[in-house]
């Protein structure tokens, strides 16, 4: 450790010096500002990771469709396509506080995933 502290004294000073350090930029792609998500381009990100994952029409996938009682998606196969979704825009993982059964739409899967993504602290794309 000492090694890496001479290191920076010998090629950055002792610390008492200021330093110009430019200002930070936003990563491309981060709503630094909190835009408005589109909701109808997550639907269809959404539908198409569900139909992949499924191999389901895309079509199924409307707005009102019961996941489990409709399309057979249990509450395994759900939090898996949750998790893939999440990993696709970015999403942190869930809190502790989240239930699944409530997320029984894809309406609700997508006012899920577009609230998160509103709230700024994640990438829009990914």
């Amino acid at each position: 450790m000492a090694k890496v502290v001479d290191f920076f004294v010998a090629n950055l000073g002792d610390g008492t010096a200021e330093l110009d350090v430019p200002e930070e930029k936003a990563a491309p792609g981060l709503l630094a500002e909190h835009p408005a998500v589109e909701r109808g381009a997550v639907a269809d990100a959404i539908r198409s990771i569900y139909a992949a994952a499924l191999e389901y029409p895309e079509e199924v996938f409307t707005e009102d469709v019961l996941l489990e009682a409709e399309l057979g998606v249990d509450s395994v196969k759900q939090v898996e396509l949750l998790t893939r979704v999440s990993e696709h825009y970015g999403l942190p993982p869930r809190d502790t506080g989240f239930r699944l059964v409530e997320i029984d739409t894809m309406a609700k899967v997508v006012d899920f995933f577009v609230t998160n993504l509103e709230s700024g602290a994640v990438p829009v794309a990914a």
